[in-house]
């Protein structure tokens, strides 16, 4: 719509980027094992790769949810003003109650191929060598459009919950919460929710990219089946020693993710944009 716009209006056009699309479907092709599979999502990845590149500086101002993001779309060629502004959290919808369980949590939408992708390589990888560690500990896991394949599960001490009604209600019932992503882009707005409930996240390397956070000092990232494992065996260690690591998650987002400064900081450069009738010559932020 972006040539329409520009026939009948003069108005700033702002691209808000939750991702660069087409690395998503990168990493997915590179994830994919079945040939022909992998030979057809890397033709479509070319294709939209191709749509991204031409239309790349097509809006006068990007807003990147990320700094990773915000490089990434430089070093692909995008030259107009930018700024990184990450998606926020309203903190006062996220009051931890007392955790009912020790167990652990899973919960993304299943029709979107990273999240399960991700799900089946922790329930192939991981699950087997934890459950043996943590004979005790539950597995639940909740996501909208649940495939068969996964609601039928029959291993012991693992639920599936499908679409639950309230996903933080959800979270904050276990004290540990997984993200074992391999692929996508932008970034995880639920590891946020989770250390808004000052949850203890167990992530992927790529499932943690553009929030900022630091293994083992906000949350806990491993990217291979065992150290993942030690890692979940770590978190209950941390979670019944006082829990200090999801206490400092919290204040990591009560720090860089509160929404309503995220807000302020987002108005003023709209305001900025206004005022200014050449968006090029912005100090890029």
């Amino acid at each position: 719509y972006i040539s329409t716009i520009k026939e009948h209006s003069d108005a700033i056009i702002t691209m808000r980027a939750h991702n660069v699309e087409f690395e998503i479907w990168e990493r997915i092709t590179e994830n994919t094992k079945f040939l022909p599979k992998k030979w057809y999502l890397g033709h479509l990845t070319q294709k939209l790769k191709k749509f991204e590149l031409e239309n790349l500086n097509s809006y006068d101002y990007l807003i990147s949810v990320s700094e990773r993001d915000l490089k990434l779309f430089k070093k692909l060629g995008y030259k107009n003003g930018a700024m990184a502004s990450p998606i926020g959290l309203d903190l006062n919808n996220y009051k931890a109650l007392q955790t009912q369980e020790l167990g652990i949590s899973f919960i993304g939408a299943l029709d979107w191929m990273p999240n399960l992708e991700g799900l089946e390589w922790f329930l192939q990888k991981v699950w087997p060598i934890l459950s043996q560690r943590l004979p005790n500990v539950k597995f639940h896991i909740a996501g909208r459009n649940t495939p068969d394949h996964i609601k039928n599960l029959n291993v012991k001490n693992v639920e599936v919950h499908g679409e639950v009604p309230d996903a933080i209600k959800f979270i904050d019932r276990y004290p540990v919460m997984v993200v074992p992503l391999f692929s996508g882009s932008g970034m995880r707005v639920k590891i946020l929710e989770g250390m808004a409930l000052s949850k203890i996240i167990v992530s992927t390397t790529l499932g943690a990219e553009g929030i900022g956070v630091r293994d083992q000092e906000e949350i806990l990232i491993a990217d291979e089946a065992d150290t993942f494992c030690d890692k979940i065996v770590d978190a209950f260690e941390l979670y019944q020693d006082d829990n200090k690591l999801g206490k400092r998650a919290y204040e990591f987002v009560l720090n860089y993710y509160d929404h309503d400064v995220l807000a302020e900081k987002l108005l003023a450069k709209y305001q900025n944009l206004i005022d200014n009738p050449y968006p090029k010559e912005l100090t890029v932020v």
